[in-house]
């Protein structure tokens, strides 16, 4: 994709490090951007430099949201949609990630527990479900049919 004016993007993990800067990036180029966050402080500092680098016309969204917990995905992809006014996204960035595990040696089992499943949360496809939305089209590019699928319920193409 060589534009992204007027695009919208889901950029997960937004809060700091490497979500904060591409939300940086993406309304400085144009696109309308929804984050999203466990540490909601992190998150209002992104939604501040967002809005204040953002195009006249873009619309920065951020939302709590731990994308390991199924329910909390489905209230995100419900906020994009109301904020965003749309039933598309065209770009999403999976970038929420967990730090922990710890030492495989001595570890705390609970620690490695958390972290394995968020990540399988991540990479598993959500159970099947049908919305009343289900004939729209989502117009995304991204290669991650899961995320998709759990961002805004069966509307892809397979």
């Amino acid at each position: 994709m060589k534009e992204f004016t007027g695009k919208i993007a889901v950029i997960t993990g937004g809060g700091t490090g490497m979500g904060r800067a591409l939300a940086r990036q993406l309304v400085a180029e144009g696109c309308s951007i929804a984050t999203c966050d466990i540490l909601e402080d992190n998150l209002a500092e992104t939604r501040r430099l967002c809005e204040r680098e953002a195009a006249q016309g873009r619309v920065v969204s951020a939302h709590r949201c731990d994308v390991s917990v199924e329910d909390e995905v489905l209230e995100l992809r419900d906020a994009v949609r109301s904020a965003h006014n749309t039933d598309h996204i065209d770009l999403l960035f999976n970038n929420a990630g967990v730090a922990g595990g710890g030492s495989f040696v001595n570890g705390d089992r609970d620690e490695w527990e958390r972290t394995l499943q968020h990540l399988l949360a991540r990479r598993l496809p959500l159970r099947p479900r049908v919305h009343a939305h289900a004939g729209r089209k989502f117009r995304g590019a991204h290669d991650q049919h899961e995320q998709r699928q759990r961002l805004l319920g069966d509307t892809w193409p397979p």
